[in-house]
């Protein structure tokens, strides 16, 4: 029996040669509905406070699907595709989530057809801590000496993490290093050093 409409028809006879007939029509729908997650990118990492955009596209050729949308345990929407058995149809459905507590976090999507032919994907993406520095210090160098300088840092999710020191206190993070060494020359009196990771 091919997928789409099928028309069945049924005859009967009697002794005599009279006949009715009746017809139904089956529709047979073996096509498999799909989606995809297009939004967080896969990889992602969300700073915390951060909105995070989801989008999700589902389709199916056949007799009418529905699509359901999930952060974590929450049903966050559910719509349905029209039938349409001559070429595949599509939905989609775009939001964005507030408010998110720091660690992983899990969209996924379900969508079923008429005939109960289903499919599932998911996708986690983590809402980053922000890491903590410390320069250390005070540090104390004679005028126009050397002196070696030492950040510590820690980053709550236990990532690795990469320094920057503004050692000239222009505003841009030029010196790359955990330790690093700082140069005096031509300065007096207290200076401001800035780390950031």
């Amino acid at each position: 029996t091919a997928d789409g409409e099928n028309t069945l028809l049924v005859k009967a006879y009697d002794a005599a040669n009279h006949s009715s007939d009746d017809t139904r029509k089956i529709y047979v729908d073996r096509w498999n509905p799909g989606m995809t997650i297009s939004l967080p990118a896969d990889g992602a990492v969300i700073a915390t406070g951060s909105a995070v955009p989801v989008s999700v596209q589902a389709y199916d050729q056949g007799y009418g699907f529905t699509l359901k949308v999930y952060a974590g345990n929450e049903l966050l929407h559910e719509g349905t595709g029209p039938a349409n058995a001559t070429t595949s149809e599509t939905i989609s459905f775009s939001s964005e989530l507030a408010n998110l507590s720091p660690g992983p976090h899990t969209i996924r999507a379900e969508v079923t057809d008429r005939a109960g032919n289903s499919a599932s994907t998911s996708m986690t993406f983590p809402v980053n801590t922000p890491p903590t520095v410390s320069a250390n210090g005070p540090y104390t160098a004679n005028e126009g000496g050397i002196i070696a300088i030492s950040a510590t840092g820690n980053d709550p999710e236990g990532g690795p993490l990469a320094y920057a020191w503004d050692l000239d206190n222009d505003g841009t993070y030029e010196t790359a290093g955990q330790s690093v060494t700082f140069t005096a020359a031509a300065l007096d009196g207290q200076a401001n050093l800035a780390i950031g990771v």
